[in-house]
């Protein structure tokens, strides 16, 4: 997923602990998991005189983009403000981001205890590299599990 989301491996993907991130979120927020399938969502008269068409439309792809079992977060456009700051576990670094972008948004990490890694290129295999490793809080740990 890296080349079709993350600017051909020179953005980020964030690793968020799920419970922080589903609580945090406000009631005009979902968050869905995508279904799969061959053939378009079916729409009901009803769903077209609300939001439910968008909903569902939003939360299914073809068949084929299967591999990524992807969510997403339905909401009003604009920005989402979530009451759980602490919610971000990890942030991880495509091995084409910028070393300045990069290096800035580390030392912004650090500060918030947040652990960083890089990736590396190995043939097909995605390697990661620790940047910083945030201290483990073993309470955080088994609340997840």
């Amino acid at each position: 997923m890296w080349t079709h989301y993350a600017g051909n491996y020179s953005g980020i993907c964030i690793e968020y602990y799920a419970d922080r991130l589903r609580n945090g979120l406000p009631d005009s927020v979902s968050l869905v998991r995508l279904g799969y399938d061959e053939r378009p969502p079916r729409l009901t008269k009803s769903d077209l005189q609300n939001r439910q068409a968008a909903h569902k439309i939003l939360s299914q792809k073809k068949f084929n983009w299967s591999y990524e079992r992807e969510w997403r977060l339905l909401g009003e456009p604009g920005k989402v403000k979530i009451d759980d700051r602490n919610c971000v576990r990890a942030v991880y670094f495509g091995s084409r981001i910028a070393p300045a972008y990069r290096s800035k948004l580390v030392k912004e990490l650090k500060k918030r205890k947040i652990s960083a890694y890089a990736m590396d290129v190995d043939g097909y295999r995605h390697v990661w590299k620790p940047l910083y490793q945030a201290p483990r809080n073993l309470k955080d740990e088994a609340s997840e599990n």
